[in-house]
């Protein structure tokens, strides 16, 4: 099984594709220009434009701070205790980091014509295990410490990332261990 570490200190930081705010590019699969799928860590303060993406399926997890998210067919407010959102790249949508802090979200966005993904937030306290197989797995330290079982043992730090390509064939099983107040973003992206 092939992975890949991200430590967030080793990260790039850029500006949103709008220009409005920041973010951390973690990983970019395929084209640099127009890659299959993206994992990213953004911040923002005050209310701001997300940046359009046309034909990408996106899904956005609050890690620190709130963000209110309006558009023609929503109006959520996200904290580090929700559930993920997913909405298509093309949704023109405002978001409004309430108060004085800086919001920080985990990013995961797929090239729908290529792969689709799917992810959830799961909370300390918790051991669990992810099959690994055809595709990739994605496992992102969203608060405190997570340790990985991969065939060595992995420990992220708040804000890094564990990246996890499998085979169909062989399939793998890794197990995770979520620091008590910790938290992990796992996804699963598949090729269509």
């Amino acid at each position: 099984m092939d992975f890949r570490l991200i430590r967030l200190a080793d990260t790039q930081q850029l500006r949103w594709k709008n220009g409005a705010g920041a973010a951390r590019s973690i990983w970019r699969e395929g084209d640099v220009a127009s890659p299959d799928w993206e994992l990213a860590v953004a911040e923002m303060t005050g209310t701001q434009p997300f940046s359009s993406y046309p034909g990408v399926d996106r899904s956005l997890f609050v890690t620190e701070g709130a963000l209110v998210i309006r558009s023609e067919v929503r109006d959520v407010t996200l904290t580090p205790l929700s559930e993920g959102l997913e909405f298509p790249g093309e949704e023109v949508i405002t978001g409004t980091s309430p108060g004085e802090g800086v919001m920080l979200d985990f990013n995961i966005l797929t090239r729908r014509s290529v792969c689709r993904h799917s992810a959830v937030r799961r909370l300390g306290g918790q051991g669990t295990e992810l099959s690994v197989a055809g595709g990739w797995t994605v496992v992102h330290a969203a608060l405190g410490t997570v340790c990985v079982s991969a065939g060595e043992d992995v420990t992220l730090h708040q804000g890094d990332t564990l990246i996890l390509r499998g085979s169909a064939d062989t399939p793998k099983t890794v197990k995770l261990r979520i620091g008590s107040g910790s938290a992990a973003i796992t996804a699963e992206i598949l090729p269509r």
